[in-house]
């Protein structure tokens, strides 16, 4: 078990009058997964986490309403920096952060619980598919040439860096789906040597879509699984995404993360052909679709033999025949990598 002790700094801490999104700012920014919400006297009044986020998200609560109306206002804290009561509070309250707090009931500092008993091979059974066929067009001419699973980001080939983020949560068994220059990608791997996970390639005699190829692997997936784009990173903790899955027995969850859209005109609001207003360069939130699925097998059966089919599809026919399909919302960092601009971002 690892402990940490972290002093409060600005970006932990947030007033009890700013709004969703601005919490949304500073919890990605922090990376502790928590800010500690105080009144304008700089005391404690409450607690917000991704969890609180993901909640109000999925009551379609405004991004601009006011923390306050959102947060744990009961939240669990010390009075005294004791690391074994702070272990306990953690385990008795099954919470991972446990704010300390002087006799004005000023945060001072955080306690934080890390890697509590966790293997680190937590996600052994659960198989991660990425579908790396596609021809990558809307990076031509670049993907004339090599293809776009290759395309490095900072040095290292966007395919391994996915594979490596999952690897670092836990997973440890890849299945890439694979139809453009395949040789390319599959000597890439092999000249890599002694790889820390298994990977194991299907071929497609002919483009297949985002989905078509889960056809091929029917024998491979009878467990739980995971789908990603071979051009997309998320930053989410999957061990939550997991849990979320099942506890809402879903047959697919798509993880959708906060887009947010800024119309730079005065939006003209009418009532009855009449002007009622005008929302001067407004603010707009959306949940898209980040290109990364959680699935059950029975799913399988579903998609059409050796047939191109994309997963939009797939979510269709599986909503027509009564399948459960659920939303998990992130507002973490997400990035296209398979977008000329994005990706310049990241070089």
């Amino acid at each position: 078990m690892k402990n940490n002790k972290l002093k409060i700094t600005e970006d932990l801490l947030i007033k009890t009058d700013s709004r969703i999104i601005d919490a949304i700012a500073k919890l990605n920014s922090n990376t502790l997964k928590i800010v500690l919400v105080i009144d304008d006297y700089g005391k404690l009044v409450g607690t917000l986490t991704d969890g609180d986020i993901r909640r109000a998200i999925l009551k379609n609560i405004d991004l601009n309403t006011q923390v306050i109306n959102i947060c744990n206002r009961e939240p669990k804290y010390l009075t005294e920096p004791s690391i074994e009561e702070a272990k306990k509070m953690m385990l008795k309250y099954r919470v991972s952060r446990i704010p300390v707090v002087n006799t004005e009931m000023k945060p001072i500092m955080l306690f934080t619980l890390e890697e509590f008993l966790r293997n680190d091979k937590e996600h052994d059974n659960i198989p991660v598919v990425i579908m790396a066929g596609g021809e990558g067009k809307r990076l031509r001419p670049l993907t004339s040439i090599i293809p776009k699973p290759l395309i490095p980001v900072n040095g290292k080939p966007m395919l391994e860096t996915i594979i490596d983020e999952f690897y670092k949560s836990g997973f440890s068994f890849f299945v890439i789906s694979v139809n453009y220059k395949k040789e390319f990608i599959k000597s890439y791997f092999a000249e890599r040597g002694s790889l820390p996970y298994e990977i194991t390639f299907i071929e497609e005699d002919k483009p297949l879509g985002t989905a078509g190829s889960l056809s091929l692997m029917r024998n491979l997936l009878d467990n739980t699984f995971i789908v990603s784009n071979c051009d997309i990173l998320v930053n989410v903790d999957y061990s939550s995404v997991l849990k979320f899955h099942k506890i809402h027995e879903n047959d697919i969850t798509i993880i959708g993360a906060i887009q947010e859209l800024r119309v730079p005109y005065g939006v003209i609001r009418l009532k009855n052909e009449a002007v009622e207003g005008i929302d001067e360069k407004p603010e707009y939130h959306f949940i898209v679709n980040t290109g990364i699925y959680v699935l059950e097998p029975k799913i399988l059966h579903l998609i059409p033999e050796n047939q191109y089919y994309d997963m939009t599809e797939l979510i269709s026919t599986a909503l027509e025949n009564k399948y459960k399909v659920s939303v998990y919302p992130t507002h973490s960092g997400w990035t296209d990598i398979g977008n000329w601009n994005e990706l310049k971002k990241l070089l």
